[in-house]
């Protein structure tokens, strides 16, 4: 997956959502998401590797206070994989997304 960043537009609390999914079906999967090159939050999970490694996504929720013009990002940390991005095959897909919950001044 290629990194990408927000920038935020506005200071607040934002809701930020991570799936990723290991390009190989890596069963291990770490990542953090990032706040100007911080880390803010971890999420991850350990597989089970029964019908090959194909069960290695993982996915989490963050809520994060985020001052107006910062970068957030998401970090692959464990997984020996990169991320998909989309492939059509299989439908695996890795996203990163959130929205502004309360605006602060």
């Amino acid at each position: 997956m290629n990194q990408h960043t927000y920038v935020a537009p506005v200071s607040g609390y934002y809701n930020f959502v991570v799936q990723v999914w290991p390009i190989h079906g890596d069963v291990h999967t770490v990542f953090s998401i990032m706040v100007n090159g911080l880390v803010k939050g971890v999420g991850g999970q350990n597989g089970d590797d029964d019908d090959g490694g194909a069960d290695g996504g993982a996915s989490a929720t963050f809520i994060i206070k985020v001052k107006k013009g910062a970068s957030v990002a998401v970090k692959n940390v464990q997984s020996k994989d990169k991320f998909h991005g989309y492939n059509v095959e299989n439908e695996y897909h890795s996203f990163f997304m959130g929205y502004l919950m309360y605006e602060l001044d």
